[in-house]
């Protein structure tokens, strides 16, 4: 038996209605209205001496959202990080912390004053004083009897071992324990600057967890600075990328991920096949890989590198020789190299260019292939390559300038 269900009906948008001059008409729907913005920067320099860090930072963060920074080391993460937190002066622009101004440039308010929590990389607890006390250091004493430090050692399951000291728990005990002080005052903010990065690899992704967790529970908003891809990726609602002390890129993991702003940040957000390809008015040719549909419509045609993904090939095992498999955009080639993972493995593919066929633009000398966990290929192994999905361009102009 098949259940249709009755068709909904017709609702009606919500209407403005407006009898001013100027007013937009009555039929027009009133449009939802974006989140506030709980940090606000704007044009922000600093330098330290001849070095300049910062050249011109613009970002906004809206409430209750969790905002990774990610940069390399020395792009200006940790700088922008000491500016909002007040332990460092802009020489320019300005920061708003809750639609308040908090660092002009001319004056700025002290860090106590701006509502402000911190979570430090070491996490830099009191060894001397116990988890309750460390949870309860920064409260005036009828905060500490209110039973905030208890409902956080609940939220971040530390109630056994309030009476501990430091030293006496794991990293990832303490890292929550540095958490909990942070958010003890109820602050507008929490900044957290690469708190995972003194855990070991397995310890750190259940951590991150646990962070994540505690944050949604709250819905602070905050912002954490790392320079780990997978962490910013796998954590943040949105990604600010700092190049040279510049955004280079504000947006979601997935936009920043399919749609890099150049090929320079696609390689540093993850493995990326930069193939030399033609921009035409019917999608990417791409030679030997054939003409490939674009993610977004680009006006420009001509020379262009396109990104592909290795989790965007598939991957065909075939004899010597064999070419009943081959078609339109199928490339030969052999494994180079086979990186197995368990979860998944990464292909090295040399490509084997036919000499019957004159394709232009050439392709790299290698592509990476992520497949599904299977048994290992043998290196040698005959397969051919073909894309799947659609794939983002930069004009060849673009990609120059970015490299």
């Amino acid at each position: 038996m098949t259940m249709t269900a009755e068709p909904a009906a017709e609702t009606a948008p919500a209407m403005r209605i407006r009898t001013s001059a100027g007013a937009p008409r009555a039929d027009e729907p009133i449009q939802p209205p974006e989140p506030s913005a709980v940090v606000r920067v704007s044009s922000l320099y600093k330098s330290y001496g001849a070095t300049s860090v910062l050249r011109g930072v613009d970002l906004s963060i809206h409430a209750g959202s969790l905002t990774a920074v990610l940069g390399p080391s020395g792009s200006g993460k940790t700088t922008l990080l000491r500016l909002l937190a007040g332990f460092e002066r802009a020489d320019r622009g300005m920061i708003e912390l809750g639609g308040r101004i908090v660092d002009d440039a001319r004056s700025a308010m002290p860090p106590e004053k701006r509502r402000i929590g911190y979570v430090p990389q070491d996490g830099a607890l009191f060894p001397h004083l116990t988890v309750r006390a460390n949870v309860g250091f920064g409260l005036g004493r009828s905060d500490r009897r209110s039973g905030r430090i208890e409902e956080l050692l609940t939220l971040t399951d530390l109630d056994g071992m309030a009476d501990r000291y430091p030293h006496q728990l794991s990293g990832g005990q303490q890292q929550r324990v540095a958490l909990a002080r942070a958010l003890a005052p109820k602050p507008d903010l929490v900044l957290l600057d690469e708190p995972f990065s003194a855990l070991d690899a397995a310890l750190r992704a259940s951590v991150r967890a646990e962070v994540l967790s505690i944050l949604r529970a709250t819905g602070c908003t905050a912002i954490l600075v790392t320079h780990d891809q997978d962490e910013a990726l796998s954590m943040a609602d949105r990604i600010a990328v700092l190049r040279d002390g510049l955004v280079i890129q504000h947006g979601t993991a997935q936009e920043l991920y399919d749609t890099p702003a150049d090929p320079q940040l696609a390689c540093f957000l993850g493995e990326a096949n930069l193939v030399s390809a033609t921009l035409t008015p019917n999608g990417c040719d791409a030679g030997a890989l054939g003409l490939l549909p674009l993610r977004a419509r680009s006006s420009c045609d001509g020379a262009a590198t396109a990104l592909i993904r290795p989790e965007q090939l598939a991957i065909e095992v075939c004899g010597d020789g064999d070419k009943t498999n081959r078609h339109d955009g199928c490339v030969s080639g052999r494994v180079e190299r086979c990186e197995y993972y368990g979860h998944d493995m990464m292909l090295t593919v040399r490509p084997q260019a036919d000499p019957a066929e004159e394709s232009s633009p050439c392709l790299p000398d290698t592509l990476l292939a992520r497949l599904p966990a299977s048994t290992p290929l043998a290196v040698g192994t005959a397969v051919t390559v073909t894309v799947r999905g659609p794939v983002t361009t930069w004009e060849s102009s673009r990609s120059a300038a970015a490299a």
